[in-house]
């Protein structure tokens, strides 16, 4: 049973998080042309969702530091090849077709170093997929004009799950892995909020989602990035 329960998150109701964030690899999928015989490599692969999607069609191997008991017993389980390693010092060559960077570069502390360490890693001519949360989130916004962080506190680096430490503007990423040597294919603001069912709050969680329908693309929860090597 590959089901993940997560408690005590005053934000989301105890669920399989795997059924939670489906949504996203789905997308992700999709952006990538929806590979059939490729090599994946998942950097942050932590729960194992995308193994879900990419992984019944294609070789997928995953890559992160990683002490969840949860996760390596998905590992074992599903006989999957992991990288016990860090992006921000990790530059073997890789021979992956795909490789996905998704929700990672915010929780980073040198985020330019692992843009640089993903260049040396990837093969010319992969495909790299990058998400990550908008700078300018009208959630965050929102949080700004009533005098909350949207960070999370620096004591996070120290836990098993870092926190936020940077937000980013889509431009501004593109810039940057453009310098690292990649060729942009594209570049785009997207809303990624799990669906309603999902929140402790639905009648919060309604109003959210709604928010994000209707505001300009700009201030919308997260940038997507698709890059060749």
């Amino acid at each position: 049973m590959d089901e993940l329960i997560v408690a005590d998150d005053p934000l989301f109701r105890p669920v399989d998080i795997h059924a939670r964030e489906l949504y996203r690899f789905q997308r992700a999928f999709e952006a990538t042309q929806r590979p059939t015989g490729k090599k994946i490599l998942d950097i942050g692969a932590y729960p194992g969702t995308a193994f879900k999607v990419f992984g019944q069609h294609n070789q997928y191997q995953s890559f992160g530091i990683t002490q969840s008991d949860y996760f390596s017993e998905f590992l074992r389980r599903n006989a999957i090849v992991h990288i016990n390693e860090s992006i921000e010092s990790y530059r073997a060559p890789s021979d992956a077709d795909i490789i996905l960077f998704m929700e990672i570069i915010e929780h980073l502390r040198q985020p330019l170093r692992a843009l640089q360490n993903l260049r040396a890693i990837a093969k010319p001519g992969a495909l790299i997929y990058v998400t990550t949360n908008n700078a300018s989130y009208y959630g965050y916004i929102l949080k700004l004009i009533f005098g909350r962080n949207p960070l999370d506190s620096i004591a996070s680096e120290a836990s098993d799950y870092p926190g936020h430490t940077r937000y980013y503007g889509l431009h501004e990423l593109m810039t940057e892995m453009s310098r690292a040597g990649f060729e942009i294919v594209s570049g785009r603001h997207l809303n990624l909020l799990p669906a309603v069912r999902f929140y402790r709050n639905r009648a919060f969680a309604a109003v959210k989602n709604s928010i994000g329908a209707v505001v300009p693309a700009r201030y919308a929860t997260h940038i997507e990035i698709v890059a060749r090597a």
